[in-house]
């Protein structure tokens, strides 16, 4: 059960930072901060070799039986790669918020929070086996992202960045839960790995192309490929901490990690290969020009 409690580890850590804030005022909260993705990154960092060598590490959280919907945990190379992106890129980006905003001025609890919550987020959704529960994560990295880039809340630009950015990939990731329920229609499980041993047999299926197209905007929107770009400029009104996090490092990456995990299911189709290209070098000459 350590498994899928890793994922939460920031979240649970979010609860002592507003205490930690306001009891300790001589050590930047950042510091008490620090120790969670850098401690997280150890642990997936001992899981290398076993992974290197083709093992996989599956663990399940039971979340509401009755409508068979679960936590799972699946641990294999990929969902690890991004795990360690996570916490490894989240360790070097806490450090430079030290000294990047100021203890006396900074509202730091508020920041500290949300970005643990964010953490939680994105670990649950690379490491999530169950489409409604990546679903959840999903959507909760729009969310925490949506706190982040408002952080500086007195400011108009922020404001708007914030809201702007939230409306675009909430709008994505609800057409991706209805490609999630038309693959759930189709094979009858929840469970990625089984949809993909299923994916000769679902791509013969009237729902398939609907299912595919719904899946790739949700990856779309949140990895700001055109013409979802629009809301990446104005979400860097975010401080240089969270611009670096999210939009570089990892938010930005979860549409990438999406195309990456349901591929074995989709490839088969040149739809998905064609859209998949065609977006990305469509985006690739828009974002020179």
């Amino acid at each position: 059960m350590l498994q899928v409690l890793y994922i939460f580890i920031p979240m649970l850590a979010a609860i002592f930072v507003p205490i930690l804030y306001k009891s300790i005022k001589n050590i930047h909260t950042g510091w008490f901060v620090l120790a969670v993705p850098a401690t997280l990154a150890i642990i997936y960092a001992s899981y290398i070799g076993k992974v290197a060598d083709g093992k996989v590490f599956l663990q399940e959280l039971p979340w509401i039986p009755s409508l068979d919907i679960s936590i799972v945990s699946y641990l294999d190379g990929l969902s690890l790669l991004f795990s360690l992106l996570i916490t490894g890129i989240g360790s070097l980006v806490v450090l430079y918020s030290i000294f990047y905003l100021d203890k006396h001025k900074e509202k730091l609890h508020n920041f500290y929070v949300y970005l643990l919550l964010f953490m939680t987020a994105m670990l649950g959704v690379v490491q999530s086996d169950h489409l409604i529960s990546l679903y959840f994560f999903w959507e909760l990295t729009s969310i925490s992202s949506f706190l982040l880039i408002g952080y500086w809340y007195s400011r108009d630009a922020s404001r708007f960045g914030a809201l702007k950015s939230m409306m675009i990939t909430v709008g994505g990731g609800l057409m991706m839960l209805g490609g999630f329920i038309l693959l759930y229609i189709m094979g009858g499980t929840y469970s990625i790995r089984e949809l993909i041993v299923m994916a000769p047999n679902l791509a013969q299926h009237p729902l398939f192309t609907w299912s595919l197209v719904l899946i790739l905007l949700g990856a779309f929107t949140k990895s700001a490929q055109f013409p979802f770009y629009i809301w990446l400029p104005d979400a860097m009104e975010a401080p240089t901490p969270v611009s670096a996090y999210l939009h570089s490092a990892t938010m930005v990456k979860a549409g990438i990690y999406l195309v990456a995990r349901f591929t074995p299911i989709f490839a088969v189709s040149e739809l998905w290969v064609w859209l998949v290209t065609g977006v990305g070098i469509l985006t690739l000459f828009w974002g020179s020009f």
